[in-house]
């Protein structure tokens, strides 16, 4: 099995993971409520899901470090939450829909 990032050649990963076109047109016609969904990749103490929440929803979010990922998961839960190396994940572990993925920079040492 591939990891993540080389399923996301060639949109590998993403095929069928974006949801109806019913959806997104009735969000832009009636202003349905609908929260979009995202990947938080290198997701640190959260501040994109923070920043975003209003109307996303991150359905997946991981970081390599423990400290980083303590405080991201007593603010968002753990339920959709990976620690670890990101490299070592496939795009089968990824929940779908999703609209974006995000990818924090990490800080400078």
């Amino acid at each position: 099995m591939a990891n993540l990032f080389s399923s996301f050649a060639g949109r590998a990963a993403v095929a069928g993971s974006f949801r109806p076109a019913g959806v997104y047109n009735e969000v832009l016609t009636t202003g349905a409520p609908v929260r979009f969904q995202f990947y938080d990749f290198f997701a640190g103490a959260g501040l994109a899901t923070l920043g975003l929440r209003k109307s996303w929803q991150c359905v997946w979010a991981n970081d390599i470090d423990p400290r980083k990922a303590a405080v991201y998961t007593a603010n968002f839960g753990t339920e959709h939450f990976l620690p670890g190396d990101v490299a070592q994940v496939t795009a089968d572990q990824l929940p779908k829909p999703a609209e974006m993925a995000w990818a924090s920079f990490p800080p400078p040492p």
